[in-house]
């Protein structure tokens, strides 16, 4: 039977290479964390709202938020619908004008 090595312990020491990876990590941590409290900022200066924890909303609370804006957005919705059909309309209407005009047979 053939015996495996051992695997070679680890320094405790870090190497060099493995203090530059730490450093990159933070490094990069770092700038993450700054990329987000540039886009906070961003939208805070939009004057949105935005939670500073992982906040808690009621269900119905919830719920009813959900139904109020889909009803804004159907309407939206609806109102774009009605005015495509408006246009359309309209447009038709110019097109019949541009028809020549045949007299009606009398039966």
């Amino acid at each position: 039977m053939v015996k495996k090595p051992d695997k070679p312990e680890k320094p405790k020491e870090l190497s060099q290479l493995d203090k530059f990876k730490e450093t990159a990590k933070q490094a990069e941590t770092d700038d993450s964390e700054a990329g987000f409290d540039r886009a906070l900022r961003r939208v805070t200066n939009l004057s949105r709202s935005v939670l500073r924890h992982g906040g808690r909303v009621k269900m119905e609370d919830a719920k009813a938020k959900a139904e109020r804006e889909y009803d804004r957005f159907a309407a939206s919705r609806k109102l774009a619908r009605h005015e495509a059909a408006d246009a359309l309309i309209r447009q038709l209407r110019a097109e019949e004008k541009t028809l020549p005009k045949q007299p009606r047979k009398r039966p």
